[in-house]
């Protein structure tokens, strides 16, 4: 929790800043907030996996301001997860034009898919109890059709022109 917060702080930080740099190019600015607004979506996936619903916070404070900031909801969480994985598909380039090992399109297409899916699971849109809380999220048979689009996207894009293919040896793998 600690440490999730912690670099939630310099993500928020970093998007807060970065506008003003002055020796960042507009592109390299669009890479690197897209990277961080996924990065922010990955450290709250897994906050809302082990906790449920937990404090979203998009903004630095400072010594002067309140601390108080109440849980979200655990819908209200995947609501904004899902708001900046949005923002940073539409800034990250795709897989051929991106560096090795550096988040781009496919990435945020895999996590929207796991979100969705953990969104749409029983633990978390159980039938039987209905109700949205802190802990899990209101029951909503349409989170399953929001899965299966998040997964079929993925999976679509993983047959799309071999992008995703197995090395025809083994030595290809490295």
């Amino acid at each position: 929790w600690n440490r999730a917060y912690e670099y939630i702080y310099r993500m928020n930080s970093f998007l807060i800043n970065v506008k003003d740099a002055e020796k960042i190019s507009a592109e390299q600015k669009a890479r690197l907030t897209g990277e961080v607004l996924y990065l922010r979506a990955w450290a709250y996936y897994n906050l809302i996996q082990r906790y449920g619903g937990v404090p979203y916070i998009t903004k630095v404070f400072d010594l002067s301001g309140p601390f108080g900031v109440k849980r979200d909801k655990f819908d209200t969480c995947v609501d904004n997860i899902l708001k900046d994985l949005e923002e940073a598909e539409k800034l990250l380039p795709s897989k051929e034009n991106s560096a090795y090992g550096r988040a781009n399109k496919d990435v945020v297409l895999a996590l929207r898919c796991r979100l969705t899916l953990l969104a749409a699971s029983p633990l978390f849109n159980d039938k039987d109890n209905p109700e949205g809380s802190i802990f899990r999220g209101q029951y909503d048979d349409k989170k399953w059709e929001r899965a299966y689009a998040a997964a079929k996207a993925i999976v679509d894009r993983a047959d799309k022109d071999g992008a995703y293919a197995m090395e025809p040896t083994y030595d290809g793998f490295w």
